[in-house]
């Protein structure tokens, strides 16, 4: 069997043994052998690996390579795809939704899908009727009965379709089909901390007025001010009077 060799080790082995010389005695190394020893890794046929794997450039791998809606399986180091059930076509490169589904006997603006190996025919969304008996087609009134949830309002566009928005004052949660919730009022109660404002058309509502500084939901330190208007009708006018209060924090 033919291996790959990633490097070589040679080692020489060598035996220390007394010889007499002279009268005298004294170690001398006799060299007994020379070899070359070799580490592998990887592979060399199939064999060498799991029987659910396959040797491919010398590494043990996964050999299932199928197409889309397949299945593999190993047996021997090779692979075997097949279609899922209710799916047909070439397992290696894509099945496709096959059988009585394929083509479509359900007719216009409607679905197919095998269940329990029969078609199943469906109505796309938008759509009504009962295919393939009662073809599928646009509601003669898409609002009635309303697809839109609670606190929604029902529109029926130009080409057909129902459109659903919500009522004024109501925002979508989380969607009209759903259904729409009240728009609260951020201020009421302020969820703001001490000497900040609020304001419900800012984002975030919450702020330090100016030249105050800080986190407004906890506190604005600094100098801040306060606008006060006071109407008066001396000689029968009109005046207004705004008053400014500054304070330091």
């Amino acid at each position: 069997m033919c291996i790959s060799v990633e490097w070589i080790l040679t080692v020489s082995v060598t035996l220390l043994t007394k010889i007499k010389s002279e009268g005298k005695e004294r170690i001398a190394p006799q060299k007994l052998m020379k070899r070359n020893y070799m580490t592998v890794s990887g592979c060399q046929r199939n064999e060498d690996c799991p029987s659910n794997e396959a040797c491919t450039n010398g590494k043990c791998t996964n050999p299932c390579r199928c197409g889309s809606n397949a299945v593999c399986d190993v047996v021997n180091h090779v692979a075997s795809c097949k279609c899922l059930p209710g799916y047909t076509g070439n397992p290696a490169t894509a099945c496709q939704e096959g059988g009585a589904c394929s083509p479509n006997p359900c007719g216009p603006n409607s679905g197919c899908r095998m269940v329990n190996g029969s078609p199943l025919c469906f109505c796309l969304p938008e759509y009504e009727g009962s295919p393939p008996a009662k073809p599928c087609t646009l509601p003669s009134n898409p609002c009635e009965p309303s697809p839109c949830g609670p606190n929604t309002q029902c529109a029926i566009l130009s080409n057909g379709f129902a459109k659903c928005t919500c009522l004024p004052g109501y925002l979508e949660s989380p969607n009209t089909i759903r259904g729409c919730v009240e728009r609260r009022d951020p201020c009421d109660p302020s969820p703001c901390g001490t000497a900040a404002l609020c304001d419900a058309n800012r984002d975030p509502p919450c702020f330090c007025p100016a030249p105050t500084v800080g986190n407004p939901y906890r506190n604005c330190r600094g100098t801040a001010y306060f606008l006060i208007t006071h109407s008066v009708t001396p000689f029968g006018e009109n005046l207004k009077y705004q008053f400014v209060i500054y304070f330091s924090a």
